[in-house]
């Protein structure tokens, strides 16, 4: 399993916006990388498909759901897990279902 688990936040078209907004306020803060939506793909083009930014040194993960939801920004908070392998994602998400946990 990676050795960390980033925090993740989902926007419905401001993740870009919301960035460099984080970044500009921070010192030791950057977007360190962010891949974007093309036409035809399930999000609307130019939006953020899924990105890395750093404040304060510490990174966090967003994405603009491409999902059409009754807000802006979503109200839940969210965990980014990275698994080596499905086996290790089913092992860890299973158990979390099994305990009514997720």
């Amino acid at each position: 399993m990676a050795d960390s688990i980033t925090p993740f936040l989902m926007f419905t078209g401001q993740a870009q916006a919301a960035m460099e907004f984080y970044v500009s306020l921070f010192p030791h803060s950057r977007i360190i990388q962010a891949s974007y939506y093309a036409e035809g793909e399930s999000g609307p083009a130019g939006t953020v498909k899924v990105a890395v930014f750093a404040l304060a040194g510490r990174e966090f993960m967003c994405s603009d759901s491409p999902v059409q939801h009754a807000f802006s920004f979503t109200p839940s908070s969210s965990i980014f897990v990275e698994c080596e392998s499905a086996e290790e994602q089913e092992r860890v998400f299973g158990e979390c279902r099994r305990a009514a946990r997720c």
